[in-house]
């Protein structure tokens, strides 16, 4: 269904709201690395952030994590009361009787919930760790689906995303876990210090005070993972696109007949090494905090018990006292030893975490829905439009005008780098113009806009998608779409009758990635992709080198075809064939980004110009054969 606008007056806009946005964006992906020290003050909003996540990601499974904790935690303590039972039963009895079975019933009674609990939570977590899962790429997709593609052209951006990929998508759970891990264990260290302060008073600070020293070195050791995160994920990056040089299929053909490998397989092992080295420098300050907390920790362990021997020998402490003090420290410290080190666990997770949040919510998405696709009854202008891709130094439009009437056939040619696709691009809502402006239909194209005019542009793009799903997915993924239309597209480019060969038809998988998939060539591919642009009912159609992988015969087949195909809509081709282009409405030539030449094939080749050079250059090189 389309819509129309309220026209105004084409006013140039110079930098679009959405490039604009991109500056500022853009900014925080090129600055310095903040302080990590920094970042990791904000754990406790972390926290409460991936607690908030995990809990809405599955309440049911959430509910029953924790209380598995709970449950653990109340074993735990039940094992001190039950030993004390035991002990007391034990050394006040010269026989068994019903007082001691009784002490030791509960006592393995608890020791089997203790032991249960840990196994049945690593279970739950694994489950809850799945739903986790897919509510933070649900988020991350929400906002990769949807940003602005001149984003996605910018390497820090697409850096940074990877990062977050690689680094910081598992850490929503790590809290959420170490945060049900260190409510289970507060509640077995408050039960367990109750029952220490009904034995000794005095072992409780002992215990307590082991904890402040893993609480700051908790706070350094996350840091420091963050730190190293950011110093080599260039390193990371690099050395796994090696990886994929020497196993990706589509490489393998280039890799093999220019004997790249042993080149590839140097460099890799150069990163390796590289990566190595500072890995290892990071795993040993890692290594030594980790010792330190151990030995501290032990080393007030050791004080305690040695507490607990000196109130035996003064006489304060009874064996079964002492036995269930020695139980309880021992349980008390391995708790605390839990506390400080979910502490750890949070510290170190929240500063990714919060990353992570910091990208979601920086990254510029739109907030409407998407809009209603757009007639076009006055056509396309463009006037005055430059474009500079993100990061880079030179403009590679400048100056552009350009008319695109209703139901007009327009070809772009020039020679590799004029600015053709980039133009084919900004005219499909794809890109804003970093000067100038946009006018569909009479209205300046501002981001609203150029939503609505993606929904109004049909294309195939010179780097087309080969889709490793069904021929059948590979014309239209849409619901709404009916097989009829789908098979017309299929027949219009030239491709039902190879598709219809195939074991299943149009329900054939295609590519080489699925087992039992069937490959197509180069020439079927750029048909199935042509198939994608003509089901789509929209007024422009946009062709960038349609017909590069295709045969002579079905090329002037396409050519002849063109305007029937396009059922009446306007065309903006790209290419560099110029045999067929005499069937265009008119021809704009590009060179270095700049319209040199506009006019029909008759009008460019009496001017003698860049265009009848092109032409006759390639015409000639069949008349010399």
């Amino acid at each position: 269904m389309h819509s129309t606008r309220p026209r105004k007056e084409p006013q140039p806009v110079g930098r679009s709201r959405a490039s604009a946005r991109y500056c500022s964006i853009g900014s925080r992906y090129c600055a310095p690395v903040a302080d990590v020290r920094q970042r990791a003050g904000s754990s406790l909003a972390a926290v409460g952030g991936a607690v908030r996540l995990v809990a809405t990601a599955s309440p049911g499974q959430f509910a029953i994590a924790a209380g598995l904790q709970l449950l653990s935690a109340l074993a735990a303590t039940s094992l001190v009361y039950a030993a004390k039972l035991t002990l007391d039963a034990l050394l006040g009895q010269q026989r068994i009787n019903g007082a001691v079975i009784a002490a030791l019933a509960v006592l393995a009674l608890a020791t089997a919930i203790k032991g249960a609990s840990g196994s049945l939570q690593g279970q739950q977590q694994r489950l809850l760790g799945e739903d986790v899962s897919t509510a933070t790429w649900r988020e991350l997709l929400a906002v990769m689906g949807r940003v602005d593609l001149q984003l996605m052209d910018s390497p820090s951006f697409v850096a940074k995303a990877e990062r977050i990929q690689n680094h910081a998508f598992y850490r929503p759970l790590d809290i959420a876990t170490s945060t049900l891990s260190l409510l289970g264990s507060a509640v077995t260290v408050v039960a367990l210090t109750v029952a220490v302060l009904a034995i000794e008073p005095l072992l409780v600070p002992v215990l307590l005070l082991a904890g402040l020293p893993s609480i700051f070195l908790s706070r350094r050791v996350g840091a420091l993972e963050l730190g190293f995160v950011e110093r080599w994920h260039a390193t990371f990056r690099l050395r796994q696109y090696h990886r994929r040089l020497l196993t990706g299929q589509s490489f393998a053909k280039e890799v093999r007949t220019f004997q790249t490998q042993p080149e590839i397989e140097a460099r890799h092992l150069r990163l390796s090494e590289s990566y190595r080295a500072g890995l290892a420098q990071h795993v040993r300050r890692r290594q030594f905090y980790g010792a330190a907390n151990a030995l501290i920790t032990g080393l007030f362990l050791a004080f305690a018990l040695a507490v607990i021997v000196w109130l035996v020998s003064a006489g304060r402490m009874d064996l079964a006292g002492a036995g269930a003090a020695v139980l309880a420290v021992r349980l008390l410290s391995g708790s605390l030893d839990g506390v400080f080190s979910s502490v750890g666990k949070i510290l170190e997770a929240s500063a990714f975490f919060a990353e992570l949040q910091e990208f979601l919510k920086a990254t510029p998405v739109p907030s409407t829905p998407e809009p209603a696709a757009l007639s076009l009854r006055e056509g396309v202008r463009l006037r005055g439009v430059g474009f500079r891709y993100p990061e880079t130094e030179r403009d590679v439009l400048t100056g552009v005008d350009l008319d695109i009437a209703p139901g007009q056939f327009v070809a772009l040619v020039g020679e590799n780098g004029s600015g053709k696709t980039t133009l084919a691009k900004l005219v499909s809502g794809l890109y804003a113009p970093t000067k100038g402006v946009l006018v569909w239909d009479g209205q300046p194209a501002d981001d609203e806009l150029r939503r609505a005019v993606r929904r109004s542009v049909s294309a195939i793009y010179q780097d087309f998608v080969q889709y490793d799903l069904s021929a059948a997915d590979n014309v239209a993924m849409d619901p709404s779409m009916s097989r009829s239309s789908i098979e017309a597209a299929m027949r219009a480019a030239r491709i039902y009758d190879a598709v219809s060969r195939l074991p299943q038809g149009p329900d054939t998988v295609l590519g080489r990635t699925f087992e039992g998939a069937v490959e197509l060539s180069g020439g079927q591919w750029q048909r199935m992709a042509l198939a994608r642009a003509l089901v789509r009912s929209a007024p422009l159609l946009v062709l960038d080198e349609p017909s590069s992988a295709l045969d002579p015969r079905t090329e002037h087949e396409l050519f002849s075809d063109l305007r029937s195909l396009a059922e009446g809509r306007t065309i903006l081709l790209v290419s560099h064939r110029y045999a067929n282009l005499h069937l265009a409405d008119c021809i704009v030539v590009l060179q270095e980004g700049r319209v040199v030449e506009q006019g029909t094939h008759e009008q460019l080749m009496v001017q003698q110009g860049l265009y009848a050079q092109l032409y006759q250059l390639q015409a000639g090189s069949y008349r010399s054969v």
